[in-house]
């Protein structure tokens, strides 16, 4: 079923109509651990000087449905009008952390996936929150929202996690995970971007070292134009947690579509590493293309 927009403030009232492409997307449930997410996405939104898009997926319960599909109609109002609350409270808080900012809540009624990339057509980068880890019988048989999205969309994925205050190697970098072959130059230019909006310096873990002398030219020729301090350093062959020691505590990880999938899984989307997934901050996932 396709997702309508609902308005939730004056202010999304008056950023509907004016709303384009490369927006900052946000997803919410409405609970304590989408405020982070939600806070973030809001001040990228504002850095970046584009509108927020805050998307929550209210679901389709087909259990409560008739025969032919269709909901009670006052089950469907219910639903909608807890999905405009959830809404609400979202723009408020997005509005608090950005005054000013444009924000257009859509509710969906599909699963958070689908509905996440249905909306994204076109946006700048999806933030999404991290997923409490499963019950490990269940493990195996689960993917994550994010795991999902990223599978289905063009955009950057952002994921945010809560931070420890524990001292980590990567504190007050950007640190960019990359191969070397020629997708991953886009996420480098995505970190020195983030850097140089955030003031900060970036590392560059490179996790093999056998890039073409054109890749090597690439390389050089950002890492020398770019106003942020760059730091290289190549891994080889690191292991994902050798990886993830390293960059841990960073204010930003972005990491290249191209690094093998094993380090993927561990930063971003994987189900088996929550644990040591929960210190790290923001991850963005760039993709291939971009």
């Amino acid at each position: 079923m396709n997702e309508d927009p609902v308005t939730a403030s004056d202010a999304a009232k008056r950023s509907a109509t004016s709303l384009g492409r490369n927006a900052v997307l946000v997803a919410t449930t409405g609970s304590p651990r989408s405020r982070e997410p939600l806070d973030w996405a809001a001040a990228e939104a504002s850095a970046r000087g584009c509108p927020l898009r805050i998307v929550h997926a209210a679901g389709w319960p087909p259990m409560t449905a008739d025969p032919f599909g269709a909901l009670p109609v006052d089950r469907l109002a219910a639903i909608t009008a807890a999905g405009e609350w959830v809404l609400e409270l979202a723009t408020a808080r997005a509005l608090d952390v950005a005054p000013g900012l444009e924000v257009v809540p859509q509710l969906a009624f599909d699963r958070a996936a689908a509905a996440i990339v249905r909306a994204a057509v076109g946006d700048a980068l999806i933030v999404l929150g991290r997923r409490r880890a499963a019950h490990p019988r269940l493990r195996r048989y689960r993917s994550s929202t994010a795991a999902l999205v990223a599978r289905h969309t063009s955009c950057p994925v952002a994921v945010i996690g809560l931070l420890d205050d524990r001292p980590r190697p990567a504190a007050g970098q950007v640190t960019a995970v990359l191969d070397s072959r020629a997708g991953s130059l886009r996420a480098l230019d995505f970190a020195l971007r983030a850097a140089q909006g955030r003031g900060l310096d970036v590392l560059v873990l490179r996790v093999d070292d056998r890039g073409s002398a054109e890749f090597e030219a690439a390389l050089d020729e950002r890492t020398r134009a770019a106003t942020a301090n760059v730091r290289l350093q190549d891994r080889g062959l690191a292991s994902a947690t050798a990886l993830l020691a390293e960059s841990g505590g960073a204010p930003l990880v972005v990491l290249s579509e191209e690094v093998p999938r094993s380090i993927r899984r561990a930063f971003f989307g994987g189900v088996g590493s929550s644990a040591r997934r929960a210190a790290l901050g923001p991850v963005v996932l760039v993709r291939k293309g971009q």
